[in-house]
C-alpha cells in the first residue's frame, strides 16, 4: 500500500516515485488533476504499477516518457531491443527527457547519449561510467552523489547491456568500489 509521502526530497510522491507536488517550486509536477486524484488516496501495488505505466505513455500526467525515447531512436536511426528501450525509458522517467533532445552548441547531445548508445550498439564499447555518473541529487538540502541513484543507474545499465531486470541491493562500500572503477566520486548522500 502506498500513500503520497515526502521521502526527504521536498516532493510529495506516490507509488513508484511518481511526483505529485514539488514543494520547492510549488508546482504540480504531473498536473493538478493527478495531484487531486492521488494526494489523499492509498493505492495498492497493482494500482501503483498501472499508474506508472499510464505516466510513462502519457495517459496520465503531463509527460509522455515513451514518445521522446521513440523519437530519439527514429531521428537517429537507432534500433534497440526491448530491454534496451526499457532501460532508456527508465532513465528518461528518472532523469527527465531533456538528455534525449537537448543539444550543445556544437550539435552534440548532452551526456553524449547519442554517441554512447550508437557506440555500445555498434561495437560493444563501454559507456557504463557516463550512465552511472548521472547520479547526483539534492536530498534534505544536501547536493551530492546519491546511493539510491547509483543503484538505479546500475540497474538501468544491467537492463540495457545484460537484459537483467533485477534490482541491485548493494552496500555503500560496494557502490564506492564500483564508482572507483569508473573514476567517479563516491556516494555522499
Amino acid at each position: 500500500m502506498s500513500t503520497a509521502t515526502d521521502i526527504g526530497d521536498n516532493t510529495e510522491s506516490i507509488g513508484y516515485g511518481i511526483v505529485l507536488y514539488n514543494k520547492s517550486t510549488g508546482s504540480f509536477t504531473n498536473g493538478k488533476a493527478l495531484y487531486n486524484e492521488y494526494i489523499n488516496k492509498t493505492i495498492n501495488e497493482d494500482e501503483a504499477y498501472q499508474l506508472l505505466k499510464d505516466i510513462l505513455i502519457g495517459k496520465k500526467g503531463n509527460t509522455n516518457y515513451a514518445q521522446p525515447v521513440n523519437q530519439f531512436m527514429l531521428d537517429n536511426k537507432i534500433q534497440l531491443e526491448q530491454h534496451q528501450f526499457d532501460a532508456l525509458l527508465d532513465l528518461a522517467y528518472n532523469a527527465g527527457t531533456g538528455w534525449l533532445t537537448l543539444k550543445n552548441n556544437d550539435g552534440t547531445y548532452y551526456f553524449n547519449s547519442l554517441q554512447m548508445i550508437k557506440e555500445r550498439i555498434k561495437s560493444g564499447s563501454a559507456f557504463e561510467g557516463e550512465w552511472i555518473g548521472i547520479s547526483n541529487a539534492t536530498l534534505n538540502g544536501v547536493y551530492g552523489r546519491s546511493e539510491n541513484l547509483v543503484e538505479r543507474r546500475l540497474d538501468e545499465v544491467n537492463m540495457f547491456l545484460k537484459k537483467n531486470y533485477l534490482k541491485h541491493d548493494l552496500t555503500k562500500t560496494q557502490l564506492d568500489k564500483i564508482l572507483d572503477g569508473y573514476g567517479l566520486s563516491h556516494v555522499t548522500i
